[in-house]
This record gives structure tokens, sequence and C-alpha cells, in this order.
């Protein structure tokens, strides 16, 4: 498995990744509208919860997920001292993102000397970034997860060529 490290606190973390969450639900389904209200998280306290767990030593770092829009991203980041690594999650959306690709894009993938499916490439320019530490990639099945395992162990940060 290949390892990249947070910039910021030097820990290693393994470039493919399994997430699991937890949010508020209302008749089954995820709140968005609570799962989403920053501010409504400030005035519970969560900031201050965060710099006590950290100081106890309940947890080592801390960061977040985001489903939101960039001005409420944006707000997030600068309201606290985040432990930030860059971690994407699901970014070919169930394959629904690589499933249409344009005529274009697929006459310069056919030109390359190695040939890859939708999928290989979109999480391979995704690994090429330095700034990405991790992917949790939306695997769901056998085959997926062995062609996301294989694309991570084989990519590394700037390794993708205009060829």
């Amino acid at each position: 498995m290949k390892y990249r490290v947070v910039p910021k606190t030097g820990d290693q973390i393994s470039t493919i990744g399994f997430g699991c969450m937890r949010l508020e639900t209302r008749l089954g389904r995820i709140d968005e509208k609570k799962a989403e209200d920053w501010n409504r998280m400030k005035s519970l306290g969560v900031l201050e919860f965060l710099d006590d767990v950290k100081k106890k030593g309940q947890v080592k770092h801390i960061g977040f997920s985001a489903h939101c829009d960039i001005q409420a991203f944006k707000n997030i980041v600068d309201d606290y001292d985040w432990d930030i690594a860059v971690f994407i999650m699901e970014p070919l959306r169930g394959g629904s993102l690589s499933n249409k690709v344009p005529k274009e894009v697929e006459e310069l993938w056919d030109m390359a000397k190695v040939k890859r499916n939708p999928d290989e490439w979109a999480l391979k320019w995704i690994w090429n970034h330095e700034e990405v530490t991790c992917v949790l990639s939306g695997m769901n099945n056998d085959q997926h997860i062995r062609e996301n395992i294989n694309g991570a162990n084989t990519t590394e940060p700037n390794s993708l060529s205009k060829e």
C-alpha cells in the first residue's frame, strides 16, 4: 500500500481509504439542512469541544468533511486551525462522472502509450496532485477495489506526463 505524508503533521496516511460517517437523519434520510449548517454547529460549541478533546489527548488530529458550497467551505476552513490534509471522497460519484467521457478526451486517451479505462484515468489524475493525501473512491465491488488499490499503488505525485 502506498502512503503519503500529511504536510502539517508529518503523519503517513494510506493513499486510498475507507470512510464512514454519521449525520442526523429525518424520516430515514440525512437531514441536509442540519448537517450543512456550520453556524448552528458553532453555536452548539463544536469548536470548543474540538479544542477540549485535543487538549485532553483524546484525539490527535482534527479535520472535517464538507458537502457544501464554496463560501460555506471557506468559512469552515477559516474558523479553526485544522490539521488539514486533503481527502477526496467519491470523486467519480460512483462512476457516473466517468461514464460520459467527451469524444475529445477519449481521442487523447487513445493516443496514450498506456491504455486505461476512464475511472483509472480519473483517479490517476487525482493522485497525480501532490496536495492529495487520500482518496475515498466509493468502491462498490471486488473488481473496483482491486483496480483502485492498483491505481493507488502505481501512481506517484507529478507522475503523469503529456504522453
